[in-house]
């Protein structure tokens, strides 16, 4: 419980999300998961060239309306989605549990760490899904192998998962009427990124990290 006075707890504004805990230690391993994604992306590259002969960043043999097209409406796709997720966040219970799973995660990271894996972890994510598994299995298969792997903490599992899916479907149709994957890459970079660092921001009293428990 909180231990301040009745005016000070009464003037501090209650934050919207608040992390588990106020250690300032980084929780996620980041060189650990720069050497995961560093290996997915790596993979899906070679896999791109020497399996499926195709430029790694074009689907197929690129038809479409072109990358810079992609890009203005990844950038907008992105910006929508950051909205949504914060007003989502505000109303459903399972959102706000998710964004709080995610604050911990990154705990303790710094801005350069967070937008490194913000844009690492999106780059690498669409390569493989929008690139090799979109290409080998289709917008459907690779909309639901990327939503499997996306499962949240116990109470966020669902709403994750659904959410996951339906980026996973829009950022394929995307890839789909460019020919290029740099849409979906700049889309999902954006996402990450914002959302990373915005959770990532403030640090919390260790009062109200108590009142959690």
């Amino acid at each position: 419980m909180s231990t301040g006075s009745p005016s000070a707890a009464h003037d501090r504004p209650a934050p919207i999300l608040v992390p588990l805990t106020e250690d300032p230690r980084p929780t996620l391993p980041i060189g650990l998961v720069t050497v995961v994604y560093g290996v997915m992306a790596a993979g899906s590259v070679a896999w791109s060239v020497l399996v499926q002969d195709r430029h790694p960043l074009l689907l197929g043999d690129g038809q479409g309306t072109g990358w810079w097209v992609g890009v203005l409406i990844g950038l907008l796709l992105g910006a929508v989605t950051v909205m949504l997720s914060r007003v989502g966040e505000r109303h459903l219970r399972s959102l706000e549990r998710l964004s709080r799973f995610l604050r911990e995660a990154v705990r303790g990271l710094s801005p350069v760490a967070l937008v490194w894996l913000g844009v690492l972890s999106a780059t690498a994510e669409e390569l493989l899904f929008r690139g090799v598994l979109l290409e080998s299995m289709g917008l459907l298969g690779s909309s639901l192998l990327f939503a499997v792997v996306h499962i949240g903490p116990r109470g966020a599992r669902l709403a994750w998962m659904i959410f996951a899916l339906i980026m996973g479907l829009l950022l394929g149709l995307l890839t789909h009427y460019t020919g290029s994957l740099l849409g979906a890459v700049v889309a999902h970079a954006f996402i990450n990124t914002i959302n990373l660092l915005r959770l990532g921001a403030r640090p919390i009293p260790a009062a109200d990290a108590a009142d959690l428990h």
